[in-house]
Parts: C-alpha cells; structure tokens; sequence
C-alpha cells in the first residue's frame, strides 16, 4: 500500500524507464497526427467567414467560439475518430511487440 513519508510515496507502482520512452514515443507520434488533423480543419473554413463575422463586430474569441470551431468540427472529427482508433491499436501493439524488445 503506497504511503506518503516525508515528500516522497513509499510502497507504490515502480515505472521501469523502457515503458516511459515507449510512451513518449506513442504520444509524439500520436499528437504530430492529432495536430495535423485540427490545424487543417480550422483552416478548411473560408477566410470570408471570419471577416464577415468580424464586421460584425465580433471579437476574435467569440468568432472562433461561433463561426470557426463549429464548422471545422465537422472536417475534424471523422479523422480524429479514426486517429484515436489507431492510437488504440498502436499502444496495444507497441506493448505486446515494442515492449520486449525495449
């Protein structure tokens, strides 16, 4: 049972340094994919939409939150499903293939 003594946790869960370069691996990988995928969606809307709501007089936050966002959610989210999908698959093989060899 870990327990707090002084400023460190005794009796706790050991992470041998194999399994963190593993996972720091998978989460570079996987946010190189994830990054790509939001920063093309939120430059698939039209650069007309954002002027026109700023001459509405919106300010840069509320036409993100209200023009921008909604509309490249829609280009996002069918990547990204398939990318979390993959992330999935990539850990479970990366622990019963990658692990060992580590």
């Amino acid at each position: 049972m870990p327990a707090l003594k002084g400023f460190n946790f005794q009796g706790g869960i050991s992470i041998i340094p194999e399994f963190i370069a593993l996972l720091i691996a998978l989460v570079m990988y996987t946010a190189a994919f994830i990054a790509e995928i939001v920063r093309s969606g939120i430059q698939s809307v039209s650069h007309g939409q954002t002027e026109a709501a700023a001459a509405l007089g919106l300010r840069q936050k509320r036409v993100l939150n209200l023009v921008v966002i909604p509309q490249a959610m829609r280009v996002i989210i069918p990547p990204l499903t398939s990318q979390y999908l993959n992330l999935t698959k990539n850990s479970s093989l990366a622990t019963a293939i990658g692990y060992p060899d580590l």
